[in-house]
């Protein structure tokens, strides 16, 4: 169960591995606000988080209510304390977050878990969740900002579109011919 709370924020906000320390702590408090019934959202009434990601560049991740709620049930189950996803590493200690390696191991094993036959990494998540953010029709400057990203290049490495998406493409020419 902590494999799966510890993987979902990676495919529900796209967020860096580098970036996992510093969101523990905001997602901590973000998950003890809304257990009061504080909670932070954006203009749009959303749920967000303000981050700074690699390179100094600021984002807001999204908060999905499912991810929220996934958040606060590890939060009452767990009840961690400096950071939401403390290490469980006897020598590491518990007052730092949990290892990169142990992010690593825990999304490779989920993924061997559910049968998957491709490498499946942290990485592999966040490149998930930019693909399924564009097949579910967010545009690709969007996207670009929820990843933090300075070039539009280098989002569009992190797109992997289906076959499926591809083949649904309306033609323009077939359009004005209606």
């Amino acid at each position: 169960m902590a494999d799966k709370h510890a993987n979902q924020p990676k495919h529900s906000t796209g967020t860096e591995t580098q970036e996992k320390g510093q969101q523990q702590q905001k997602e901590q408090g973000r998950v003890g606000q809304h257990e009061q019934g504080k909670g932070g959202q954006n203009e749009q009434g959303k749920n967000s988080q303000h981050e700074q990601g690699k390179g100094g560049h600021d984002r807001d991740l999204p908060l999905s209510p499912a991810l929220l709620e996934t958040l606060r049930e590890y939060w009452r189950w767990k009840k961690p304390g400096v950071y939401l996803f403390p290490s469980s590493d006897g020598h590491r200690g518990k007052e730092l977050p949990v290892s990169d390696k142990a992010v690593w191991y825990a999304c490779t094993e989920a993924a061997r878990h559910a049968g998957l036959k491709k490498h499946v990494t942290p990485h592999t998540l966040r490149h998930s969740w930019a693909t399924h953010l564009l097949e579910g029709g967010a545009d690709l400057r969007t996207i670009q900002m929820l990843l933090g990203h300075g070039d539009l290049e280098t989002t569009a490495k992190y797109l992997h579109l289906s076959q499926t998406h591809l083949h649904a493409v309306a033609n323009p020419l077939d359009q004005l011919t209606s």
